[in-house]
């Protein structure tokens, strides 16, 4: 049980760490009136747009174009 335990902890510190370096996680912090506000950010539109980008380059990995091999 303890092993499950660290194994889901792991993978959900590495999609934390993916969600910060892709930019899709952000971490703010605000100071009024004597009370700190912290928040953290989940910006659903970046990770569509990186889902259609990532879906094209798949799309076009299929279908690129061959140039002949020419021999010798």
């Amino acid at each position: 049980m303890y092993r499950l335990f660290v194994i889901v902890l792991l993978i959900g510190v590495c999609v934390v760490i993916a969600g910060f370096y892709f930019g899709v996680l952000r971490f703010g912090s605000d100071n009024a009136g004597g009370l700190t506000h912290v928040t953290l950010t989940w910006d659903k539109t970046k990770m569509q747009e990186d889902e259609k980008k990532a879906l094209e380059k798949l799309h076009n990995l299929g279908h690129q174009d061959k140039e002949p091999v020419e021999s010798p």
